[in-house]
């Protein structure tokens, strides 16, 4: 009985959310999507999800990020291999602080501000192009490591890409146009445990183990592994993850 309950929570969960105002709309209703069919990203999209990306607000205008565009063809072309998932389309990452060198190196004597702050920029506009792919009909997913794409990747895709010093590779936003209509979402916090009302932090653990087991519930039922296995696998690769980023941040403060 407790697995159909948590097979009809499941089930509820990816009901639309029915909201009039469209940029709300797609924000509210997009998803990941992890098999895109074979049709074709024009130039043209890829150019506006630029635009998206560039047209991002930052912290004093700095504008601390770069991107790696790409189709299917150039992508294999550099990595020769397919983007993940099928994807037509897709865009590296990156936090920039290198343009800052040539402005005033002064940021070099803050440089876990100024690396905090170049991610979070960065951050923002990838999630900027999330939503302008949504909202022209396509679909996408952000990967960190999926085909050597992102942040446990740096010393890999500063070589490819090649990266000068403090450009570090956040994410790969792979797009297309999506295999199903139908994407599966897995479930979200409840709202209790991420919004915290009356400027008091509150946590309800509960909530929290209740989320973990139906993520974990939802990886058995796809046949995936498990969670517990998931963050088992990413402890294989952090530690040399972590040297790598380590060793290049230390090149911020000079």
């Amino acid at each position: 009985m407790k697995y159909f309950f948590k097979l009809l929570k499941l089930l509820l969960n990816q009901r639309g959310i029915k909201e009039n105002n469209e940029v709300l709309s797609v924000i509210l209703n997009r998803k990941s999507c992890r098999k895109f069919s074979k049709k074709k990203v024009t130039e043209d999209i890829i150019e506006k999800v630029l635009l998206a990306g560039a047209s991002t607000p930052s912290t004093v205008n700095l504008q601390t990020w770069s991107f790696f565009p790409f189709n299917d063809e150039s992508w294999y072309k550099k990595f020769n291999s397919h983007i993940p998932f099928g994807g037509k389309a897709a865009i590296i990452i990156c936090a920039d602080l290198k343009r800052l060198e040539v402005i005033d190196p002064v940021f070099k004597e803050y440089p876990y501000f100024f690396y905090t702050l170049s991610v979070m920029n960065a951050s923002l506009a990838a999630m900027n192009m999330a939503i302008a792919i949504e909202g022209m009909g396509l679909k996408s997913i952000m990967l960190s490591h999926t085909g050597r794409t992102g942040l446990v990747d740096y010393d890999y895709l500063k070589e490819k890409l090649s990266l000068p010093d403090l450009v570090f590779p956040l994410t790969t936003i792979a797009f297309g146009y999506p295999e199903k209509a139908v994407l599966f979402s897995p479930p979200k916090y409840d709202k209790e445990v991420i919004i915290h009302r009356d400027g008091f932090y509150q946590l309800n653990e509960k909530k929290v183990k209740d989320w973990f087991e139906d993520m974990d519930f939802v990886c058995n039922l796809a046949g995936k592994e498990k969670i517990t296995e998931k963050f088992k696998n990413y402890l294989k690769i952090l530690p040399r993850a972590e040297e790598e980023l380590a060793n290049a941040f230390k090149k911020i403060s000079g």
